[in-house]
């Protein structure tokens, strides 16, 4: 054997290849390229659960009822919120009128652009971090928390969210003011939240305390559920 052809058969010390060997996907065992571990259905896959895994506690806030919010068959100006998610918005209207509902479908399609494939790791932590909370929430868990521990950890996932729904707002008027401290504390850093609440302007501001038309209103998103036709599917 001439000295090259016996370099070209030793390599780099590497293991041939068996002639005619078949090289399988570990999941599903389909045909792969060579060297391949899983095939592009199985990666694809994984990555999709691994994402999954991190936006969990993002849906596991939201009420059990309102999960499957963001795939109900919205339309007109409640299609156009969905599409607006990830801007401040206002949830006006009375009980029943349907706030929740869409605040937790906007919070759904936030989530949902970390899930997509191709989304980046970042996109991704963006939308983990997303949460519900309603005003009445807040307060117990703050009041629940020992004294000189720092914020309760509800309240802190509230102030850290890429985006938060702050459920009715107001509802207990005479009640602590952490939700007020916390919407503040958002709108100063930037940070959009998605309010509903079922009370007048002139009440919020009582509520709420000096700043509060300019931290919520001006900027915000409005959608007076009150003044559109009702939908069925909103219970």
């Amino acid at each position: 054997m001439a000295l090259a052809d016996l370099f070209r058969a030793v390599g780099d010390g590497a293991a041939a290849t068996p002639a005619g060997r078949a090289w399988k996907c570990g999941q599903c065992r389909a045909s792969v390229p060579q060297s391949a571990a899983l095939c592009q259905a199985c990666r694809d896959a994984e990555v999709s659960g691994r994402q999954r895994a991190l936006t969990r506690h993002a849906w596991a806030s939201l009420p059990d009822r309102f999960r499957g919010a963001v795939d109900w068959p919205w339309d007109g100006v409640r299609a156009d919120a969905l599409r607006a998610a990830g801007r401040p918005m206002l949830m006006l209207g009375p009980p029943g009128a349907g706030k929740t509902a869409l605040a937790c479908a906007v919070l759904g399609a936030w989530i949902r652009r970390g899930e997509v494939l191709g989304a980046t790791w970042d996109e991704v932590g963006v939308a983990a971090s997303a949460r519900y909370a309603t005003d009445a929430q807040l307060c117990a868990a703050a009041a629940a928390h020992p004294l000189g521990q720092g914020d309760a950890p509800l309240v802190r996932a509230a102030l850290r969210a890429s985006l938060l729904v702050l459920d009715e707002l107001g509802s207990d008027l005479a009640g602590r003011k952490v939700a007020r401290d916390v919407l503040f504390a958002r709108y100063d850093e930037g940070k959009p939240t998605v309010i509903t609440t079922g009370q007048s302007r002139g009440d919020v501001e009582k509520y709420c305390g000096g700043g509060a038309v300019r931290r919520i209103w001006t900027q915000a998103y409005e959608v007076d559920l009150s003044k559109l036709p009702k939908m069925e599917v909103v219970r």
